[in-house]
């Protein structure tokens, strides 16, 4: 922003609810950020490759407990609709792609 014009533009800001401060420049603050940056990236494909491995193992194993209640909740479902004697089948199909 040229100087004429940083007053106004502040102005601008203000009546916006935006805060405007004075950009200062610290070469050292921004090697160290850029370090930590690289530090955190690292990090993160480090966790990511653990999480992923994690969830390969135990995947099958979170499935089948999420279906298992998925039963369980037609079941539940199904003896508050229609009442205590359990007479009723509950049923999975499957649907297979003849093309």
């Amino acid at each position: 922003i040229f100087k004429k014009f940083i007053a106004d533009f502040r102005a601008a800001a203000s009546q916006n609810k935006f805060i405007c401060r004075d950009f200062e420049f610290d070469e050292e603050k921004i090697k160290k950020q850029k370090k930590e940056f690289v530090k955190l990236q690292n990090e993160k494909e480090k966790t990511a490759i653990i999480i992923t491995k994690w969830l390969k193992i135990n995947f099958s194993d979170s499935f089948s407990g999420w279906i298992h209640i998925k039963a369980m909740r037609v079941f539940v479902e199904s003896v508050l609709r229609y009442g205590l004697p359990v007479s009723f089948q509950a049923m999975l199909i499957e649907v297979c792609d003849f093309i």
